[in-house]
């Protein structure tokens, strides 16, 4: 609830003008409305009375629900209603759009209005507005595009409009992740991206979400903080590790399961999957064609050895990664054939 008042005197002419007003406003469970009433007194002995009503009301529960808006404005010897619906599409909230439409009507005259409509699509390389309107008299169509071509050190981008101070993520090989933090922006073939507008001397954190991008990618980490001055291009860099996706079930030769939760380990010691159930091991950043060691103790018996081969990548294929069937050879076996492989090959 509020309640205002104010008066103001003019140096060259008598009388002064006098204006009052009070209003409530509040939500209930749909939405929220104010109602607002005044007067104003003008300095020749006119008197003025206006009363407003605002509503707000969103058209269901979604995310994506369209919101109503109405305003209702009365006053001495005119009145008028405006209405809009607006609301915002797209899984990133990319596609915004808004419906209006207005009448109004003054004593002694017949009624006029106007109604129009207006959409925007903000996508990863620019933004793309387009609107409509008309009225009693008039009417309108208009129709733009909007973007930004940033150079940095790592070649040329497309972007969205940017503003004084703003961010180049670098993501290598992260081609088609979304940046949280800013609407219709992905990752390009490159591995960049330009966060439009960031707040100087704040905090900024800029989140990347990996849907889209390839499940051949890992992310080390997925959130960068800045915190930019006024008029700076900051880069924020991403670590990023590439290589192959797979799903493998590697049984052991006897046809026993792997335990679950075992280390899996590339040729190089590092860790690229853990043992699932059924002796299935999902390994991502692989080379195509390798070894991985499965290891659950510290006894050569408690090892075994996965040689693998993964099929050529295809540009064509849906799958986010390769299933494939092979087994896991204990480190005596594996040791076995590497002597009988040297032996044979000493007597050649």
């Amino acid at each position: 609830m509020f309640a205002s008042a104010s008066s103001q005197t003019y140096w060259n002419r008598p009388g002064r003008d006098v204006f009052f007003q009070a209003g409530y406003s509040n939500s209930f469970k749909y939405g929220t409305y104010s109602l607002t009433a005044g007067r104003t007194a003008n300095a020749d002995g006119t008197l003025n009375n206006e009363i407003m009503l605002s509503t707000t009301i969103p058209l269901g529960h979604s995310q994506h629900s369209p919101q109503l808006t109405t305003n209702v404005n009365l006053s001495s010897g005119s009145s008028s209603m405006q209405a809009s619906l607006s609301g915002n599409a797209g899984a990133d909230n990319r596609y915004s759009y808004n419906v209006y439409g207005s009448a109004n009507q003054s004593d002694g005259s017949s009624a006029t209005g106007n109604a129009g409509a207006s959409g925007t699509y903000r996508g990863p390389y620019g933004q793309a507005t387009a609107s409509v309107s008309g009225g009693t008299n008039s009417s309108q169509v208009s129709a733009g595009v909007s973007g930004s071509i940033v150079a940095h050190p790592g070649g040329v981008t497309f972007s969205q409009t940017v503003g004084d101070t703003f961010g180049i993520v670098e993501a290598k090989g992260a081609d088609g992740a979304t940046v949280s933090s800013a609407t219709g922006v992905k990752v390009d073939g490159r591995g960049y991206a330009v966060v439009p507008y960031l707040t100087p001397y704040g905090m900024n954190t800029v989140d990347i979400d990996p849907k889209g991008s390839s499940m051949d990618v890992e992310f080390e980490s997925t959130s960068e903080q800045s915190a930019p001055h006024l008029g700076s291009i900051v880069m924020l860099k991403y670590k990023t590790l590439t290589g192959r996706a797979a799903l493998l079930r590697a049984p052991r030769m006897n046809g026993e399961s792997l335990p679950f939760g075992a280390e899996v380990t590339d040729s190089e010691g590092r860790t690229v999957g853990v043992v699932a159930q059924d002796s299935r091991v999902f390994v991502r950043g692989v080379e195509d064609k390798g070894a991985l060691v499965v290891k659950w103790g510290d006894r050569a018996s408690d090892q075994c050895r996965i040689d693998y081969s993964l099929p050529a990548k295809s540009a064509k294929t849906d799958a986010a990664y390769t299933s494939l069937e092979t087994h896991c050879m204990s480190m005596a076996h594996v040791r076995t054939a590497q002597e009988t492989s040297a032996s044979e090959t000493s007597v050649h």
